[in-house]
């Protein structure tokens, strides 16, 4: 008896979810801005970079009932609030600039910023209907940081910036999808100031002794002096006093530097002839700085010449007084807005 032998080919097949991918294009920007003209954690630009939107980043089918966004890129460590809503800020390879993006399901009324954790964007809790696809709305900004604008062309590479996941049953991951931004050019032009003046000043304020001294708050000695500034046109500066020895201290007196001897004194700094002497902030250029006061107009020419009047004087700050040597230090931080 002749047996047939049956061959028999199996053939497996991984099923893999519908997914399509977003990208969004930036176009160039030209930053032609004084170089702290905008406040820090605002929008580069004053608007959202690029936007897009995507129908079907996945499939919707009936149990397919959550998807969410992610991104695996650095944060830099800071938040913006744009339009009542928190974003975290993701750092870039850009001095000064970082960015931000938000996601919102199609139908759904309000966005979710990105962050480096899952963020649900659908099912979104206005009780609305979903849309028949999973899809989403998206919009990616640039956004100020503190210190310095880099000068110059400044580019950003392409890149992905985020995953959209969707899952059914809500946990079985069932297809993802990449958001990416296409490189991009800052060109930054950022108007200023050069300083004229030596970048460290002696400020004699002469000797004494108890008996001559002031009632305590009253002020004695001064030293007048100016800082010369040469600016482009278009440029508004502002200044900040700071206590070298105290980065917090944010009185208008300057304490004495830990080497002095003395006690029951300080400094204080008087702006163009004022009466009351300037609140100290922190050692920062940036916009809306505590304590930054304005020393100059707008300047309407190139290497426009702007003089900054300055006066320091003793005050006595406790009735008992410890004579001594009284020295203190301070900086002054200019920003050009």
């Amino acid at each position: 008896m002749k047996k047939l032998l049956l061959s028999l080919l199996m053939t497996t097949y991984s099923v893999i979810g519908y997914s399509a991918d977003l990208t969004l294009s930036p176009p160039t920007i030209q930053y032609t801005n004084p170089a702290d003209a905008v406040t820090d954690f605002n929008l580069l630009t004053g608007t959202w970079n690029a936007t897009g939107s995507q129908a079907r980043f996945c499939e919707y089918s009936s149990n397919m009932n959550k998807a969410v966004i992610e991104s695996s890129s650095p944060l830099s460590g800071y938040t913006a609030q744009i339009d009542g809503v928190t974003y975290s800020i993701f750092a870039s390879n850009m001095p000064g600039i970082g960015w931000v993006m938000g996601a919102k399901d199609t139908n759904a009324a309000s966005w979710t910023p990105l962050t480096d954790t899952q963020k649900t964007v659908y099912p979104f809790a206005t009780g609305q209907t979903g849309s028949i696809s999973l899809g989403a709305n998206v919009r990616f900004a640039f956004v100020k940081l503190p210190g310095s604008l880099g000068v110059g062309a400044m580019a950003f590479p392409q890149q992905k910036i985020a995953d959209f996941k969707c899952y059914r049953s809500t946990s079985i991951l069932t297809a993802q999808a990449a958001i990416y931004v296409n490189s991009t050019t800052i060109n930054v032009n950022a108007l200023a100031c050069q300083v004229a003046t030596a970048k460290n000043v002696s400020i004699p304020l002469g000797e004494f002794s108890p008996e001559e001294l002031p009632p305590v708050n009253g002020n004695f000695g001064e030293y007048s002096t100016a800082v010369e500034l040469s600016c482009d046109s278009g440029v508004t500066p502002w200044m900040t006093v700071s206590d070298a020895s105290n980065s917090a201290n944010t009185s208008n007196i300057i304490q004495l530097t830990p080497d002095s001897t003395a006690q029951g004194v300080g400094v204080q700094v008087f702006y163009n002839n004022e009466a009351i002497a300037k609140s100290l902030g922190l050692d920062s250029s940036s916009k809306n700085n505590p304590n930054q006061f304005q020393v100059g107009g707008k300047t309407t020419m190139a290497a426009q010449q702007v003089s900054v009047p300055l006066s320091f004087r003793y005050i006595r700050t406790q009735q008992s007084v410890t004579p001594g040597n009284a020295n203190a230090a301070a900086t002054v931080t200019f920003s050009y807005q």
